[in-house]
Parts: structure tokens; sequence; C-alpha cells
């Protein structure tokens, strides 16, 4: 099965212009062309693309992430290791703020007034939020609200990955390929489907 350029794009969050760039940095080609003329992308250049796409959103610059991927001993760790890092700190910067405003209700609804310490801490919280996103985006990112079940989900992908990663358990290993799978897919349902809320959540935390 080929897919389209611009389908392929569409899909995955970004343009064709920056698949053009990829094929003309070597970084990612196409599978083969339409009669038309139209890039053709097969199964294993969209897998490809899901490499790229972790690891950009790991903070890896292009020319760092083809020389990742062109190495013969590429392994899922290399990939794995640095977004299991970015998502810790999102979910534990996420976790405390919960924490703090569930406190502080608990205090206000027992007649227990905070102390001042504690709404400067929950403000200086918010205030790094505030700076990457607006009130409206905050309200539609999943990320942003605190659910068990999703905790568990990414309980059981990390889980995975970290057993993946003490097997030394190489990228292009189907079982390697469907969990970067499905980690890409949960990634994108928890930033609602918008690449720009994973890049801002990583900026975010590289500049905190």
């Amino acid at each position: 099965m080929l897919i389209q350029v611009g389908e392929l794009a569409k899909r995955a969050g970004i343009t064709v212009r920056t698949l053009h760039h990829y094929e003309q940095t070597g970084l990612l080609t196409p599978s083969a062309r339409s009669a038309a003329g139209y890039r053709l992308y097969n199964l294993a250049a969209v897998q490809r693309l899901h490499m790229i796409k972790a690891l950009a959103q790991a903070g890896l610059e292009l020319a760092t992430i083809k020389d990742y991927l062109d190495r013969d001993a590429f392994s899922l760790s290399d990939l794995l290791v640095k977004q299991i890092a970015t998502l810790d700190r999102q979910l534990q910067t996420l976790s405390t703020l919960r924490q703090r405003l569930a406190l502080l209700r608990e205090e206000l609804d027992s007649g227990d007034e905070p102390d001042l310490e504690s709404w400067l801490q929950t403000l200086e919280l918010m205030k790094m939020y505030d700076r990457w996103f607006s009130q409206q985006e905050l309200q539609v990112l999943p990320f942003a609200e605190q659910d068990a079940q999703r905790n568990q989900i990414w309980l059981k992908l990390v889980g995975e990955a970290q057993q993946l990663m003490g097997e030394r358990c190489p990228a292009d290993e189907p079982r390697a390929i469907a969990l970067a799978t499905r980690w890409m897919a949960q990634l994108e349902q928890d930033t609602a489907g918008r690449p720009e809320f994973l890049t801002r959540l990583n900026e975010m935390h590289a500049a905190e």
C-alpha cells in the first residue's frame, strides 16, 4: 500500500513542504512516484517518519536525527529515552499543579485558610503554563487533565519501552515499530491532535 504525499502530510500533522525538505536533505525519500509524478510513501517510509517526528519532539536537530537513523546500530533506546524523560517532566509538572489546586480547594472548604507560600507556589506553576498556553488551549489540552486511565496507558507504554530497551531491541524490529506507532498515536491524542501543543510543551520544559 502506498500513500500520497498530501495525505501523509495531513495524517502526520506536517506540511507537504516539510516532506519535500526531508527528501532534499536525504532524511526521508519517497518510495515511488505515481504516473502523475506525485510522491508516494510505503509502510517503511511512514515508520521512518514516526521515528523522525519522535526524535524531533525530543529536541534533536534534523541533521542529528539523520545521523541517528542512518546508524547501523540505531536502537529503540536512542529514540525513547529522551521521550520518556520529557513526558515524565510534563506529567510531573501537571500533576503537581493539580495537587496544589486540589489542596487549596480542600483547605478553603474546611475553613483552613492556605498560607501565603501555598498561594505563591501555585501561582508560579500557573504562570509557567500561562506563559506558553492560552486558557482556551489549556481547556482542550488532554495533558492538562488528571486522568487515571491515561496514566495507566502511559505506564504500560513506558513499561514496554523499558523492556525493549533492556533487550536492546533494534528500532526496525516489528515490536519496536508497533510500540513507536502506538506511542505516537497516544501523543497525538493527548495533545488534541495538534503537533504545536507538544512542541510548546517541550519548549516550555526546556526553558523553565
